[in-house]
């Protein structure tokens, strides 16, 4: 008679399917496991885009629904949309932003903005 567990062709074939099925189905749970294992239950927080609405991280630079840039560097005295930090008229209203001069740097010639202590390209100390 044979031994249990072992037919004519080895080892019982039953087991080891058991075994391949077990393991398949445990590494297809896995990075569910690990996903929520390292969510610890904290959410980033979220704001809403001012261009479009859509639900974005606080942290963001810019919109990832319709590209709005959150970041600015100054708004128009006119109507108060927000501008690059170079820019010298408005992009909705065309009012000029700035009457001031940039700043030149002695030593490497690049335009800063006019409040700067530093140039923003070489970092040397502005007049």
């Amino acid at each position: 008679m044979a031994a249990a567990g072992v037919g004519e062709g080895g080892p019982s074939t039953t087991s080891e399917g058991m075994g391949l099925g077990l393991g398949a189905g445990l590494g297809m749970m896995m990075p569910s496991i690990l996903k929520d294992a390292f969510k610890n239950g904290r959410e980033e927080p979220k704001e809403a885009c001012p261009n479009c609405s859509a639900d974005i991280p606080a942290r963001a630079r810019f919109c990832n629904n319709c590209g709005h840039q959150l970041i600015t560097g100054m708004k128009c005295p006119s109507c108060q949309n927000d501008l690059p930090a170079d820019a010298n008229f408005c992009s909705n209203c065309g009012a000029k932003v700035r009457e001031e001069a940039h700043k030149v740097c002695p030593h490497c010639s690049f335009e800063n903005l006019p409040e700067a202590n530093f140039c923003n390209s070489c970092g040397e100390k502005l007049p």
